[in-house]
C-alpha cells in the first residue's frame, strides 16, 4: 500500500502490517496503532514544527442556489460553475502529504461572558463565516458551495472559505463571537509506539496568515466529550508563504435565533497560509493514545484548564480566519501495488451498479464494498468482490446494491492484499429519489396466509391513507393513515386475521394520486 497508516472500522480484528522495500529506502521505522492494531511507519530525519511551503487542490464545480435575507440577495455557485478550491495535499519541509481521513466529527465551544461584556458581544449561537466572493448593491455573489453554519464552514477541505474572527470575544465588533474552543475528534483514537512521528499530522490554514492561536491534541475521550489534553502549541502562520492567491471574500453572519448567514461586508482579498502540526508537535509520546485535536484563542495559554473552556478568558480581539480543518495527513511517495483506475456508481430506480477497474495488480485478494447513508453515518461492509492476485493487465469489476430506500449513500472500496494489509479508496455519492410523485411496493408474499407487507414512498408532505378493500368495492381495514416523512419508505402491514379467503385491493390514497393493486388470502 501506498499509505504509512492503515485505519480499522470500529468492529475489526487486530492484524500486523509490513511493509517491504523499507532498507532500500534507508530510514528509520517506528510503529502506530490504530486503536488494537500494530501499523509501520518510515520516519526520515526528524523535524519540527514547520510552514506549508505548497499545496495541491482539486476545483470542484458548485450547484447553484439562491436565497434572500433581510433584503440582501445571496447567490452561490455564481459566476457559473463556481469553485470549491479542495485540498488535496501539500509540501512541507519538502516532503509530500496527502490525504488519509477526516474527523468524525467537530464539536464548536461556545460560552456566554457572565458580566455580559463589552456592547454587541455575542450571545447564544452565532455563526461569523467568510466566502470568496463579492458583495456590492446588497447582492452577494458567492463561487463556493454554500454552508448553514460555522461548523459546516470548517469541517470540510475547501481553502476559499472558513469562519471570520474565530475566537474575537471582546471588540463586541458585529464580527465578534463566542467560541472558546474547537473539537476535532477522531472516535476510535490513534496510538503511537515511537515518539519520532513527523510524517503524521494536521495542516492548520489561515486567511492572511496574521493572527496567533492555540492547538492541542486531545487524549481523552469521557462519553464523546474531551477531558484530557497534550500541551498547548502556539501557531502563527505569518511568516509562511501565500498558498492561494489572494481573492476577495465576503464576511457573513447568523445571530442566535436567526435561520440564515447574511452577507454584511466585503473584505479587501487576501490569501491563505498554513502550518503543519506533527503528532510529535503535538507532544505525543510513545502509548499515547491521539484522539483528534483542538484549536484555542490566542488569550489561552499553557496555564488555563484547557478542558474547562468555561474558565478561559475574554480577553481576544484578533480572533483568527480560520479555514477548514479536521483532516489527518501523512507522507507518501510509493505507488500502490493495486492501481485503481476509475470508481463509479450509476442509480438504476432504487438500485446502485458499481463499477471499477485496475491497471495493474500485486497480491490482490479483493475489494470489500463498504456503504453509508446520510453524512452522520458510519461505513458498514456490504459485500466482498474477490480479485485477480497479480496480474500487469486491466481488470474490470462490478458489484450490484439491490432494494435502496430513497436517501443519499456514500460507497467506498476497501482492497485487501493476502498478507492481511489494506487500503480505502476514494468514495463515491450518489442519492436514490423517488422518479415519481409515489413509490408502491408489490405486497409479499402474495398470496399471503396469515399476513403480508409492503412499502410505499411519496415525494412530498401530504396527508396518505392505504385502505383494504374486498371486491364488492367495501372497505374492510385501513392499514394507514397520517403523513409520512417525504423521501422514506413506509412499511405496512396486512394481518389476514378475521379475514375470509379471497382476492382484495390495495388502496394508496395521497394528495393527488391513487393506487392500487390486488392481493389474495389463501387459508
Amino acid at each position: 500500500m501506498n499509505r504509512f497508516c492503515k485505519f480499522l472500522s470500529f468492529n475489526e480484528a487486530p492484524t500486523v502490517f509490513n511493509r517491504s522495500s523499507i532498507a532500500a529506502r534507508q530510514k528509520h521505522v517506528f510503529m502506530v496503532l490504530i486503536g488494537a492494531v500494530l501499523l509501520p511507519f518510515i520516519v526520515p530525519v526528524t523535524y519540527g514544527q514547520t510552514q506549508i511551503t505548497a499545496v495541491s487542490t482539486t476545483s470542484q464545480t458548485v450547484s447553484s442556489s439562491s436565497y434572500s435575507v433581510n433584503s440582501k440577495t445571496v447567490n452561490h455557485g455564481a459566476p457559473a460553475p463556481g469553485n470549491d478550491l479542495r485540498l488535496d495535499g501539500f509540501t512541507a519541509n519538502s516532503l509530500v502529504f496527502d490525504h488519509e481521513m477526516a474527523a468524525d466529527q467537530i464539536v464548536i465551544r461556545r460560552y456566554d461572558p457572565p458580566s455580559g461584556g463589552p456592547t454587541g458581544t455575542p450571545f447564544g449561537t452565532k455563526h461569523t463565516v467568510y466566502n470568496q466572493g463579492t458583495y456590492s448593491s446588497n447582492i452577494a455573489n458567492i463561487p463556493t458551495e454554500r454552508v448553514l453554519s460555522e461548523e459546516e464552514a470548517l469541517f470540510n477541505r475547501a481553502l476559499n472559505r472558513g469562519s471570520n474572527n474565530t475566537f474575537d470575544n471582546n471588540r463586541g465588533a458585529v464580527t465578534s463571537n463566542n467560541i472558546e474552543r474547537i473539537d476535532f475528534i477522531f472516535n476510535a483514537g490513534v496510538s503511537v509506539t515511537d515518539p519520532q512521528l513527523t510524517l503524521a499530522g494536521f495542516p492548520v490554514f489561515e486567511r492572511s496568515g496574521g493572527n496567533t492561536f492555540g492547538i492541542a491534541a486531545i487524549t481523552s475521550l469521557n462519553g464523546g466529550v474531551p477531558d484530557g489534553y497534550g500541551p498547548l502549541v502556539s501557531v502563527s502562520n505569518n511568516t509562511g508563504p501565500t498558498l492561494v492567491a489572494d481573492f476577495s471574500y465576503v464576511d457573513f453572519k447568523q445571530e442566535d435565533g436567526e435561520t440564515l448567514l447574511e452577507p454584511i461586508s466585503q473584505g479587501s482579498p487576501q490569501g491563505i497560509k498554513g502550518v503543519f502540526v506533527s503528532f510529535q508537535d503535538l507532544g505525543i509520546t510513545a502509548g499515547q493514545t491521539l484522539y483528534g485535536y483542538s484549536l484555542f484563542g490566542e488569550d489561552v495559554t499553557g496555564s488555563h484548564n484547557l478542558v474547562n473552556y468555561q474558565s478561559f478568558p475574554k480577553t481576544e480581539t484578533g480572533g483568527a480566519d480560520l479555514v477548514g480543518g479536521g483532516h489527518f495527513f501523512l507522507e507518501t511517495n510509493e505507488t500502490l501495488p493495486v492501481e485503481l483506475t476509475t470508481f463509479e456508481a450509476l442509480v438504476d430506480g432504487r438500485d446502485v451498479q458499481l463499477t471499477w477497474e485496475t491497471a495493474s495488480e500485486t497480491n490482490n485478494a479483493g475489494f470489500f464494498v463498504e456503504m453509508k447513508e446520510n453524512a452522520g453515518s458510519l461505513f458498514q461492509q456490504h459485500g466482498f468482490v474477490e480479485g485477480f492476485g497479480t496480474t500487469a493487465f486491466a481488470q474490470s469489476y462490478q458489484y450490484r446494491v439491490e432494494a435502496l430506500d430513497p436517501g443519499r449513500y456514500t460507497f467506498r472500496l476497501k482492497q485487501i492484499d493476502f498478507d492481511g494489509t489494506f487500503e480505502y479508496h476514494p468514495e463515491v455519492e450518489v442519492v436514490v429519489e423517488i422518479a415519481r410523485r409515489f413509490l408502491l411496493e408489490p405486497v409479499y408474499p402474495n398470496p399471503f396466509n396469515p399476513s403480508a407487507q409492503f412499502q410505499f414512498a411519496v415525494m412530498r408532505r401530504q396527508a396518505v391513507r392505504v385502505d383494504l378493500y374486498d371486491m364488492q368495492g367495501q372497505r374492510v381495514k385501513t392499514l394507514y393513515e397520517g403523513v409520512p416523512s417525504p423521501g422514506q419508505m413506509q412499511t405496512v402491514y396486512i394481518d389476514g386475521q378475521g379475514l375470509s379467503s379471497g382476492a382484495y385491493v390495495v388502496r394508496l390514497t395521497g394528495a393527488q394520486f391513487v393506487k392500487s393493486q390486488t392481493v389474495t388470502l389463501l387459508k
